[in-house]
C-alpha cells in the first residue's frame, strides 16, 4: 500500500517567511527602516502586501525577526570560534572576529546603520545582554 504525503503549507510557509524577511533585509541596509515600506517590502519579496501582514504584524514585527536572526547568526559565529581549537586567547579571537564579521557582514556595510542601530530599543537591549553572554563565557574559559 503507498504512503499518502499531505502538503500542510508549511515548506511553502516557511519559504515565503523567509523571502519576505531577505527583501526586508536587503532593503533595510539598503534604505534605512524609515525608508522601507511595506509595499516595497512586498515588491522586493514577490508577494502582495496582504501577505505580509499574514506573518508580521507591521515593519517593526519584521525587524524584530530580523533581529532574531542576526542574534542566532552572532550567537552560532561566537560559539563556533569558542570551540575552535587553539589556546583560550586564540579561541576568544576566533569569536570576536566571527562575531564583529557578521555585524559588519549583515549592518555596519550601510549607510543607515546608525539608525538601524539606534532606532529599535529592543535592538540594543538584546545586544547588550548577548555581549554580556558572550563576556560571561570568556571569562569562564580565562579561569
Amino acid at each position: 500500500m503507498g504512503v499518502m504525503v499531505v502538503d500542510t503549507g508549511l515548506d511553502r510557509a516557511t519559504e515565503k517567511r523567509r523571502r519576505i524577511l531577505d527583501a526586508a533585509r536587503l532593503l533595510f541596509v539598503r534604505d534605512g527602516l524609515r525608508g522601507t515600506t511595506m509595499e516595497a517590502l512586498a515588491r522586493a519579496a514577490g508577494v502582495a502586501k496582504p501577505t505580509i501582514y499574514g506573518y508580521f504584524s507591521d515593519k517593526d514585527a519584521v525587524f524584530t525577526a530580523l533581529l532574531d536572526d542576526l542574534s542566532d547568526a552572532l550567537t552560532a559565529a561566537f560559539e563556533t570560534g569558542m570551540a575552535g581549537p587553539g589556546t583560550v586567547a586564540q579561541r576568544i579571537g576566533m569569536a570576536l572576529a566571527g562575531k564583529y564579521g557578521t555585524i559588519a557582514a549583515v549592518i555596519e556595510s550601510s549607510p543607515f546603520a546608525e539608525e538601524l542601530y539606534s532606532t529599535h530599543s529592543r535592538f540594543s537591549t538584546r545586544f547588550r545582554t548577548l555581549d554580556a553572554q558572550m563576556s560571561e563565557t570568556m571569562v569562564q574559559h580565562l579561569r
